[in-house]
């Protein structure tokens, strides 16, 4: 038995090491850490069940309330941006119509699925249900809001069946909700005021806020190296520096000697390198007689000089790209002299573009040696204009001037670089806003379909939203991806980052530990905030399951320096408050160059950095499954609703290989069920629309066989054409081949599009719900069809 902590006793719960996570799972047990991890969660899950099956059911069927619970289902709802909320919205309608989605005791999100879970878990809140908005339909007078749940008659946003025949059963009040939310596809700019120019507005803004801190700096820093060279000519020094020479400008040497050092310094360097190579070359002839005493340290001399390499290379490319600085600059006559701004610009744009279009799929995007090039060339016009600016200056001042100018110069970077909160600056906010409005409304304004801010969710903090005494659905697990691209585990690192958990009990990692949400960053983590950080699709240092151009160093670099980044920089659980200070571009920006330069010590991405960055939480698992696995659900509903035209699976088998490797759970697909069935096929004879395939069927189903040897069932719904959809879909379908698939760079939803992804999500899950089990369940050999392997599930604790 686990006693349930107290709130305010709940503990911090530190970091659990891979190796022993994975050892845990080779023996068939739950690591301490993880265990504790549950424990809230337990007695909400089982305050859960009491309350949804009524108060006048006998408590102990569902046993003592420190009890782990039992048969635990879990809904997973996968990333995809808006597509994947709206397809997971008609999964939920379909469940509901059957009484069942209320019986999931866990709803684990992920990006766009993200958007529809984290609605639900607002609307059904206390504190949406109780704000005093009230409606006005009809003439009529304000009323109190309406009281939303999981069942057929008060799910928010309605339960009816899409289809053209079908019954209307759905309430005024489910219509109009679900009219705003189809009105709203075009979340991003949403009007009132609030459009596509905003958002480039916001783009713009934060680049230029970067630019304004970084750009100084670096002219600064010229500029003082200048001076310092003109000092020490004024000091007795009489060096008549080379470059002068190959410049021709006899003026020049006391402002070049710092460059000259600099160009010295590589050719000490290359030097170094080359007779080292020498020196090699020469032992190599003694080392295959060698001792066995003395192989070790042979061995050990290698890997110091393979260690030295590494760090010498970058070294001789830097210095010798500042060092040839005013020989390119001079070589930049007339015109060319453009040529540093305008490889600034167009890297901006084509960054910003880049941005705009990006997809969290594998759509074609330019290739790897293409964007390292691009980025390369953007960074070294930054630092050529840099050079310009200050060498114009010096050469018109001569020194260092007095002047409210340099004042300016020095307070910019100093003020508007400590003086910010980088969360509040960069796109993440924008793209927060929007989302909170479109799918965190206040009721009064949803239901009078009225377009504004939505004050009540956006000080929703993520620990009030929901009570565990009285829960009023399933405990919420958003997934987000903490950024671990320079971490001293070689797991982390690979993978680029580990899952991190924001929910109403504990925020956290494996790699960080946890903290109490209450607690972390002093309980001002909120609903919407959560969501957005979860959706963070486009960020440097991070991509698809860990893969991806945005991984490239020098494009994580400029996208930092451009501040083109939808994550969010966060406290790290283990100090569990905000007392890191606030996040500015000197910390943790500088986080982003320390990375680049292979500065890891003491600068870069890794779980013991004070401030950590999270992202999207597709960057680690795009399914939501990960977190279901470690509470050993015996029923796990997958919902796909990415962007997979291939139909190569990528994202499921990334989750397959994480909680294999992780928690030693191996996924089994059933015969009969096969991926097979969810690959579209010509159809026999003719069929509309013209030369489109349909699949067999849109789910599959697994048997997930944890490292205790007990069994789970996996249902996988995934996004694919069938031939049992409406003429209305048939007809966009036509109109748009790559429907179900379109990118995810389409954040734009019209209500045909909307419509179109929401029918076929309720039409997969009533086929799904319908379906015979291809084989009987051992546990529950009774029930012969999908719906009621549901029921059994939930009624067996």
């Amino acid at each position: 038995m686990i006693a349930v902590a107290a709130a305010e006793d709940r503990p911090v719960i530190g970091p659990i090491p891979l190796e022993a996570l994975q050892e845990a799972a080779r023996s068939g047990e739950i690591d301490p850490s993880s265990r504790a991890l549950l424990r809230g969660e337990h007695e909400y899950i089982q305050n859960w069940r009491k309350q949804r099956e009524g108060a006048g059911k006998d408590a102990a069927r569902h046993g003592e309330l420190d009890a782990e619970p039992r048969n635990l289902i879990g809904l997973a709802l996968s990333g995809g941006g808006i597509r994947s909320a709206t397809f997971c919205l008609g999964i939920m309608q379909a469940l509901a119509r059957k009484g069942l989605l209320n019986k999931v005791d866990y709803v684990s999100t992920v990006s766009g699925g993200g958007y529809i879970g984290s609605s639900i878990t607002w609307l059904l809140s206390q504190s949406a249900q109780s704000q005093d908005s009230g409606r006005k339909i009809a003439g009529q007078e304000r009323e109190p809001n309406p009281t939303f749940g999981l069942d057929k008659e008060n799910f928010p946003y309605g339960s009816e069946d899409p289809a053209p025949d079908a019954k209307r059963e759905a309430s005024q009040v489910q219509t109009r909700m679900l009219r705003y939310l189809r009105d709203h596809g075009y979340y991003l700019s949403p009007g009132k005021g609030v459009t596509a120019f905003s958002l480039l507005g916001v783009i713009l803004r934060g680049t230029i806020l970067n630019l304004i801190v970084w750009l100084p700096i670096i002219v600064l820093f010229f500029l003082f190296g200048q001076w310092l060279s003109t000092w020490l000519s004024t000091m007795g020094w009489t060096w008549t520096p080379l470059l002068s020479r190959v410049l021709h400008d006899a003026a020049a040497p006391k402002s070049l000697f710092g460059f000259e050092l600099f160009l010295w310094i590589a050719v000490v360097l290359i030097a170094l390198l080359v007779a080292g190579v020498v020196v090699y070359s020469i032992a190599t002839k003694f080392h295959r007689t060698a001792a066995d005493s003395t192989r070790g340290n042979w061995y050990k001399w290698r890997r110091r000089a393979e260690k030295a390499s590494g760090v010498a290379l970058p070294a001789i490319v830097l210095t010798l790209l500042v060092g040839s600085l005013p020989v390119v600059s001079q070589g930049l006559q007339g015109w060319l002299q453009a040529a540093g701004p305008a490889a600034v610009l167009a890297g901006m744009g084509t960054a910003i573009g880049y941005f705009l279009r990006f997809s969290g799929s594998r759509s074609p995007l330019p290739s790897g040696v293409t964007v390292s090039v691009a980025a390369g060339v953007f960074l070294y016009g930054v630092i050529l204009v840099s050079f310009q600016i200050a060498h114009w200056w010096f050469s018109h001042f001569s020194a260092l001037p007095s002047y409210p100018i340099l004042a300016a110069t020095i307070a910019m970077p100093a003020l508007t670089g400590w003086l910010v909160n980088l969360n509040y600056i960069s796109i993440h906010r924008y793209y927060r806003d929007r989302l909170m409005e479109s799918y965190l409304p206040d009721i009064g304004s949803a239901l009078r379909n009225e377009t504004g801010a939505a004050l009540g969710a956006d000080g929703a903090r993520l620990h009030a939203v929901t009570d565990r005494a009285r829960p009023t659905g399933p405990f919420h697990l958003i997934n987000t991806n903490l950024v671990l691209v320079d971490s001293e585990n070689n797991k982390y690192r690979s993978r680029g980052g580990d899952n991190f958990i924001l929910s109403a009990e504990y925020c956290g990692s494996n790699a960080t530990g946890w903290c109490p949400t209450d607690r972390f960053m002093d309980g001002l983590m909120t609903l919407p905030t959560a969501m957005a950080i979860s959706a963070a699709a486009v960020n440097p240092n991070t991509g698809v399951g860990g893969e991806g151009l945005t991984r490239n160093a020098l494009l994580s670099l400029m996208m930092s320096l451009l501040n083109l980044r939808v994550g969010y920089w966060a406290a790290n659980p283990r100090q569990h408050r905000s007392a890191s200070g606030t996040p500015n571009h000197f910390v943790p920006g500088i986080y982003a160059i320390g990375s680049a330069l292979g500065l890891k010590a003491k600068f870069g991405f890794s779980e013991e950095r004070p401030h950590i960055q999270l992202t999207d939480g597709g960057h680690f698992e795009n399914m939501a499954v990960y977190e279901l696995v470690r509470r050993r659900a015996k029923l796990i509903i997958v919902c796909d609703g990415g962007a997979d035209e291939e139909f190569s699976f990528s994202d499921f088998q990334t989750t397959v290989r994480r909680i294999e490797d992780d928690f030693g759970a191996r996924l089994k697909i059933d015969d009969g069920a096969t991926p097979d069935n969810l690959i579209p096929a010509k159809a026999t004879g003719a069929a509309y629309p013209k030369d489109r395939d349909f699949a067999q069927q849109g789910f599959m189903l697994g048997t997930l066989t944890y490292a205790d040897d007990t069994k789970a069932k996996v249902i996988y719904l995934k996004a694919t054409l069938q031939k049992d959809v409406s003429f209305k879909v048939k007809g966009y379908a036509a109109q748009n081949p790559d429907f179900p698939d379109q990118s995810t760079a389409d954040q734009f939803f019209d209500e045909v599009q909307f419509e179109s992804y929401r029918e076929l999500g309720f039409r997969i899950a009533d086929g799904m719900l319908k379906a015979p089990l291809p084989q009987p369940v051992e546990e529950f050999p009774e029930a012969k069809t999908l719906e009621e392997l549901m029921v059994r599930c939930a009624t067996a604790h």
